[in-house]
């Protein structure tokens, strides 16, 4: 993916980015700034990641590395607006999650979740 490759050059030197790719870099970097962290006693092993308006964008399952992310307020953004395929999500997300947010895990899986019982449904394996 060109925007990734662009996005980790910018690290150590200047990159032109189109608009498209800014557009893209400064959404998800919006999105992924200022959350919050709040813990659920129903799920211990979890930390959700929630904006100032209160919804979860991620859920990050300590017992298993898994990271869920937020079908209606980042992923269908992604998707539908910029028109990024599945594969460009992940990839982007995965690098940008593991820049801003500095998850300390090697492994990071993304999952969508549209709902707490689509959540559920992925959280216990019964997809």
């Amino acid at each position: 993916m060109i925007l990734l490759r662009k996005l980790k050059i910018s690290k150590i030197t200047n990159v032109n980015f189109t608009i498209i790719e800014k557009s893209i870099i400064e959404y998800i970097t919006s999105q992924l700034s200022d959350l919050y962290l709040e813990a659920n006693e129903n799920n211990p092993y979890s930390t959700y990641y929630k904006n100032n308006e209160g919804k979860t964008i991620l859920q990050f399952d300590n017992s298993t590395n898994f990271l869920y992310v937020s079908y209606p307020n980042l992923w269908k953004i992604l998707e539908n607006s910029y028109l990024l395929k599945k594969e460009e999500i992940e990839i982007l997300l995965s690098y940008m999650i593991w820049d801003l947010l500095k998850l300390k895990t090697k492994n990071i899986f993304l999952y969508i979740f549209k709902n707490k019982e689509n959540l559920k449904l992925y959280h216990y394996g019964k997809v």
